[in-house]
Formats: C-alpha cells, structure tokens, sequence
C-alpha cells in the first residue's frame, strides 16, 4: 500500500494517534489469538446456550446449530480509548447477546448503535469499557429474533 506524503507526515507527528485502535495494555481487556480481537473466546462446545435479549425484554435463543456464527465472536475492530458510552448507543443498548458458559456463568455483550455506513454495529461486554466494532451481518438475523432490526449497509 502506497501512502501520500501528507499522510506519512501525519503519521511521524501523531503516532500516538493509531494507539486508539490498538491493543489496550491490559491484557485482561480482550482476548486476542493470532491478531484476532474476541468478544467471546469460546466456541460452540464451551456453551450450553446463547439467547438475545432486546431492550424491550423480548428473548430469543439463538438456534444451537447456529452458534458458530457468534461463538467465538470475533471484533472487525477495538477502540480501546472509547469516548462516552452514548457515543456508541452503549449507554442504553439495543440489546444484549447472553452466552451461557458449561463450565458456569454468563457473559453479556451489549449491542449499540450502527456504523455510520451500516455495515458495523458497536459492543461491549457489560462489565468492560472496551467498545468493539462487530460486522453487522453477523448480528442482523439474531437480532431479528427479538424484533429489533439493523438497516442494511449504505
């Protein structure tokens, strides 16, 4: 890839500036494995169940033979600096995806506002200030389950 001038420029006097994307210096703030950011490390087999929740109440569960599809849950990108939750629509969440650990507990991923293109939604687990980038055709038919729908990319 060939950057202009301005942009190396840009980057030899804010490189501080790309550290927003970055991984965050605690390692206990997301899972990483080749590169990879992951909401959720567990696959299918270390679950006893998935279900979304809308704000509104409504549950669904996710269909066991679809699990693979958000388990592991893998992020498109981290913004390990986040501003304010409201920036994100994290701090009333459209809904939540709750993976149900064999080996007991939850986790809770709270699901945000869209890109401004569509084509990414913002996420958090409910107990981090990490906001994630997940890949919104990935989220769309489970959050359909439970009534709350996600505009096509445009």
């Amino acid at each position: 890839m060939k950057l202009g001038a301005t942009a190396l420029v840009l980057l030899a006097l804010a490189p501080s500036a790309l550290s927003a994307c970055t991984s965050p210096s605690s390692p206990s703030s997301s899972v990483k494995g080749a590169g990879v950011d992951r909401l959720v490390a567990e696959g299918p087999s270390a679950l006893t169940g998935i279900s979304v929740v809308a704000a509104t109440g409504r549950e669904a569960a996710v269909p066991a033979g679809e699990w693979a599809r958000v388990a592991p849950l893998v992020a498109a990108r981290r913004l390990s600096r986040p501003e304010a939750p409201a920036a994100y629509g994290l701090d009333h969440p459209r809904a939540r995806l709750v993976y149900r650990r064999r080996a007991g507990g939850e986790l809770d991923v709270e699901v945000g506002a869209d890109s401004f293109d569509g084509h990414l939604v913002y996420a958090r687990r409910a107990t981090e200030a990490t906001v994630y980038l997940l890949a919104a055709d990935t989220l769309r038919p489970y959050l359909a389950l439970v009534g709350v729908a996600l505009p096509p990319p445009g």
